[in-house]
């Protein structure tokens, strides 16, 4: 007896055959369809989604089994979001295997849309690295995902990662950012007020903002700092409906605090989980400006 579900434009590194996942619950198996190679040309060469990968849980047959599959099945979504943000497209669940003993009639709205890829970017480049990654992110998603919002920050990951215009793709990560600053708001720490007193320079007092924020999480989690002309950028979208602005004349120049934030984003990710440096660097600003069209200029 097993649960298995086909995975919707999973392109692991490689490609292997097969590999498996060690999570709490027990052990995945992750298997190439045997259509493989007609999926893959699917979804690079035909904007399609297709089921490239199979993955699947034995049940014990034993008074346990019940309890274990609700386990193994509470699983499959922070699977799918862990191999979204790693490989940079909407990995979803779309069936179920034969035999699978938890059945879809529709996969509920919890679950990534299907997408077709679109400017796909990993931040990894080796199985070694994915499995780490995933085995991490399945065992700590129920805690990081009340203390950091991780559901939150996945989500608007894939929807930036599938964005259509470059105001698109930060309207989604100024929203990645805020999710992070609020988090840190929560979480009670004066190293905001301190970082906004020191940016006062001696001046009049001011209240920590979104900026300082972003600052006590960067200190928090022990990453780089951003620059504030990723904060004057999101204002500029956010308040006057644009990206151009005396500072950022060409989509070049609003390309580069973009790229810096959605590096930061991953960085924050790879920390919180406590992974190390992550693997690839995925965001130039170069690609921003090639492969993204931009209504503000």
């Amino acid at each position: 007896m097993h649960i298995g579900f086909w995975l919707v434009n999973f392109l692991p590194p490689g490609t292997p055959e097969e590999f498996e996942l060690r999570t709490p619950a027990g052990k995945w198996t992750f298997a190439k369809s045997p259509y493989f190679f007609d999926c893959l040309d699917a979804v690079t060469n035909k904007n399609a989604c297709a089921n490239t990968y199979s993955m699947m849980f034995p049940l014990p047959n034993d008074v346990t089994q019940e309890a274990v599959k609700q386990a193994a099945f509470l699983e499959a979504l922070p699977i799918c979001l862990g191999a979204s943000f790693t490989t940079g497209t909407a990995v979803t669940i779309r069936n179920s295997l034969d035999g699978s003993e938890i059945q879809f009639f529709v996969v509920g709205p919890r679950f990534p849309r299907q997408r077709e890829l679109t400017g796909v970017a990993s931040c990894l480049n080796t199985m070694d690295q994915l499995i780490v990654f995933l085995e991490r992110f399945v065992a700590e998603f129920n805690t990081l995902n009340s203390t950091e919002k991780l559901l939150l920050l996945s989500h608007f990951y894939i929807d930036a990662l599938s964005c259509w215009s470059l105001e698109d793709l930060y309207l989604s990560g100024s929203t990645l950012l805020q999710i992070i600053a609020s988090t840190e708001e929560d979480s009670g720490r004066p190293f905001a007020a301190t970082h906004a007193a020191e940016r006062a320079a001696g001046n009049k007092k001011i209240k920590p903002g979104f900026f300082d924020y972003l600052a006590g999480a960067a200190n928090r989690v022990g990453i780089a700092p951003l620059g504030h002309d990723v904060v004057k950028i999101r204002n500029s979208l956010i308040h006057d409906g644009t990206l151009k602005g005396p500072k950022f004349p060409t989509q070049a120049d609003s390309a580069k605090p973009i790229a810096e934030a959605m590096l930061w984003v991953d960085a924050y990710v790879y920390a919180v989980l406590k992974l190390g440096q992550v693997p690839v660097l995925r965001h130039a600003a170069r690609n921003y400006t090639i492969r993204l069209n931009s209504f503000s200029f």
